[in-house]
Parts: structure tokens; C-alpha cells; sequence
């Protein structure tokens, strides 16, 4: 079998020398990719939020659940850093290369949404490399027998056809392209979506933008990337937003209202610093002394615990807010009438 190089390609690369979106990290390796869907098919939260947004973005549903539950394990003999020889190497199963498509889906799109559509120096090799491994899996997958319009077929050339439009709008600012044959590389019938973004590079090449084609390219490249940023933003801001509700004091310290209480029949209570007042409803006030005096600890008891401070004051009202008596220090008073 004749080998194929494919360079190999770094997160560094992409932080001097290509334009990237700064809202979206660089893509990691595929075996990262692989480890965040064993936490999405068994619902688990993913360690990385920027891949757990990227499996909510690329709307995965049952049929690729079933197709990563089925293929797994053949993923298993893939070593890190996983690459395109070694692919070939290991010769997949048709179940394992239809397990392969979600964690390359994912790359793929990660990337694409990573680095700009224009780049000064033609495109970055990872582009072409996971289109070389895209195409690899597809060629294969129509060996092993996958129908035509399966899952995992449509999802390969999706992607196909949106990497071949950074990778090949003409090979004229990509000369990287002349080194391999890219399996499966089509030049034509292509989406309309894509043969505009084609049109749009070579006239970046060959001509000036008039201003209402330089407006409408800028409006398709904005829709495209703006519903990923916004799941970004999303996947971002919603640890956030959780750690800040356990964080920040709730309304009242986070301590119980009155109504929480079952040692007394209250029905309001004010917190002050180192005292708490309630109002008792008055028919409380009727109850033998004992009875009440034992109600009353248990009720400084719990405060105590809850405010952690020994030297809680509390104090008793009837309906009409009148003290009647209270506690401090463990010790029951009540006021003569």
C-alpha cells in the first residue's frame, strides 16, 4: 500500500501565523473528540464545554448516537495522536468508520469555525489534512458496503464539501493542494451556498468587491458563524450563571422564612445583626408556660445553628407586635403584663 504523508498539524500553528476567530479555541486532536462522545451518548456532562457546544451545534441525533454506541469499541486501537496512516493502517470496520464520523464531524467543524475563510497565506494544513481524512472515510465507507444517503455517509459529505470549499476554490492561493490526491474531492456539484463562497474568493484574487457584493458576503459569512457564536457564548456563560447562583447570597442569607418553622406558629420574622424578632400568632400566647418556654428554645436553637452565633438575641411578639418576651443566652424571659 502506498503511503501518504500528511503533515501533522499543531493548536500552536494557528496563534501568529492564520486569522483566526478569537471566540472560538483552537481545535484539539481527535481523540478528544472521541472521549467528550463517550460522555454524550452515556449523558454525562463533557469535560470540555467548548466540544460539548459543538455536539449540541452539530444537532447529533438518534441515528448518530447509534451509530457511535455500535462502532466504539472499534475506536479503541486508535493511538493519540490519530492520523490519517494510521487510519488506513488499522482498517477500520464499516461500523468503526461510522463511529469515526461523529468525533470528525466535530474536528471539522471546529476548525472551521476556528480559522477565517481568508487567510494570507492559503489555508491551514489542517483544513486540507481532514479533508484527506474525510474523503479516506467516505471512499472506505462506500467499499465496506454503507448505502448510499445513510447517516454517516451524509454526514462525511457535508463536511466534505465545506472543507473543499476552504481547501479548493481553485488551487490558485492554495498550492498545498497540488502535494496529494484528496479522496473523494469533487468539483462539481457542489451547494450553491458553497459555489458563492467560491465566487467570492476568486474575485478577492481577481478583482475589487463592488460594495453591495462585498455587503452580501459579509451578511452569508456573519449567519454562518453567528449561530455558532452564540452556542459558544451559551456554553460559556451557563457554568457561570451556576456557579454565581451557589455563590452569591440569597435573599435573606439563604436562611429559611418563617413559615419554615414548625416549633412555633410564626408568622413574620426580621433579621437584625446578632438579633432575630418573630410574631407569634395569639393563640400561642394561651399555651402552658412550660410548653411555650420549650417552643421558644427549640426555635433559638435552630436559629443558632443556622446564623452560627451563640449570642443570638431573639425576641417575641404577639399580633400586634407587642413583645411579650424572648431569649438570650439560652435562657427564656418573658415580661410581666
Amino acid at each position: 500500500m502506498k503511503r501518504v504523508r500528511i503533515p501533522r498539524w499543531s493548536p500552536s500553528l494557528s496563534t501568529d501565523s492564520w486569522n483566526v476567530d478569537p471566540l472560538v479555541p483552537a481545535p484539539t486532536g481527535l481523540y478528544q473528540y472521541i472521549q467528550a462522545l463517550d460522555s454524550w451518548v452515556k449523558g454525562t456532562p463533557c469535560e470540555d464545554p467548548t466540544i460539548g457546544g459543538l455536539i449540541t451545534v452539530c444537532g447529533f441525533g438518534d441515528a448518530a448516537r447509534r451509530d457511535f454506541s455500535a462502532g466504539r469499541g472499534a475506536l479503541w486501537g486508535l493511538v493519540p495522536p490519530i492520523d490519517a496512516l494510521q487510519i488506513r493502517e488499522v482498517d477500520l470496520s464499516p461500523v468503526g468508520l461510522r463511529a469515526l464520523t461523529l468525533p470528525l464531524t466535530l474536528r471539522g467543524r471546529h476548525a472551521l469555525h476556528h480559522f477565517a475563510p481568508e487567510q494570507t497565506h492559503g489555508q491551514p494544513p489542517i483544513l486540507v489534512d481532514l479533508e484527506y481524512l474525510c474523503g479516506l472515510a467516505l471512499a472506505s465507507l462506500e467499499r465496506g458496503g454503507d448505502e448510499p444517503g445513510s447517516s454517516a455517509r451524509r454526514r462525511l459529505e457535508i463536511l466534505l464539501v465545506a472543507l473543499e470549499a476552504r481547501t479548493n476554490p481553485g488551487s490558485l492561493d492554495n498550492p498545498e493542494n497540488e502535494r496529494m490526491n484528496i479522496p473523494m474531492r469533487k468539483n462539481k456539484g457542489v451547494s450553491p451556498g458553497v459555489v458563492s463562497e467560491q465566487r467570492d474568493r476568486l474575485l478577492d484574487i481577481a478583482e475589487p468587491l463592488t460594495t453591495e457584493e462585498l455587503i452580501k458576503k459579509r451578511s452569508r459569512e456573519a449567519r454562518r458563524r453567528g449561530s455558532f457564536r452564540r452556542a459558544m457564548v451559551g456554553v460559556f456563560l451557563l457554568p457561570m450563571l451556576v456557579a454565581l447562583y451557589f455563590s452569591l447570597p440569597m435573599p435573606g442569607g439563604g436562611l429559611a422564612s418563617a413559615g419554615s418553622y414548625s416549633s412555633m406558629p410564626l408568622f413574620a420574622l426580621v433579621r437584625l445583626p446578632g438579633q432575630i424578632k418573630v410574631r407569634v400568632h395569639a393563640s400561642w400566647f394561651s399555651l402552658p408556660d412550660e410548653e411555650r418556654n420549650i417552643a421558644m428554645l427549640v426555635l433559638w436553637d435552630e436559629l443558632v445553628d443556622e446564623t452560627e452565633d451563640g449570642g443570638l438575641e431573639l425576641t417575641v411578639a404577639d399580633h400586634v407586635n407587642e413583645t411579650r418576651g424572648g431569649v438570650v443566652a439560652g435562657k427564656v424571659w418573658w415580661r410581666s403584663r
